[in-house]
């Protein structure tokens, strides 16, 4: 039942987004669950669209995170990972007075 509500709201969003054909999944939930996957993939072809299921989401996750905050985060928090990056210290956190 969860992945069936999953999948419709992932349908109506993307039908929002004017993606009527391909939805993408990624997460721990579908990662090693054969039966969510399948439930999914067969709830979205009910549809009208199709599922695709991302390997290494979790690391695709980060890099989107990294991306955002690169691309369009304040200045302070890419000149801090840039710093990070240079001396090779990426377990140091961002200051606490950097906004989210």
């Amino acid at each position: 039942m969860v992945a069936q509500s999953c999948c419709v709201l992932a349908r109506a969003h993307a039908a929002q987004l004017g993606c009527r054909q391909r939805v993408f999944f990624a997460g721990g939930f579908v990662e090693n669950n054969d039966i969510a996957r399948l439930t999914i993939a067969n709830s979205l072809r009910s549809l009208g669209g199709r599922a695709h299921f991302l390997k290494h989401s979790d690391f695709l996750g980060a890099l989107g995170a990294a991306a955002k905050v690169l691309n369009g985060g304040p200045k302070q928090k890419v000149s801090q990972l840039r710093h990070h990056a240079t001396t090779g210290d990426v377990a140091a956190p961002l200051s606490s007075s950097a906004s989210v």
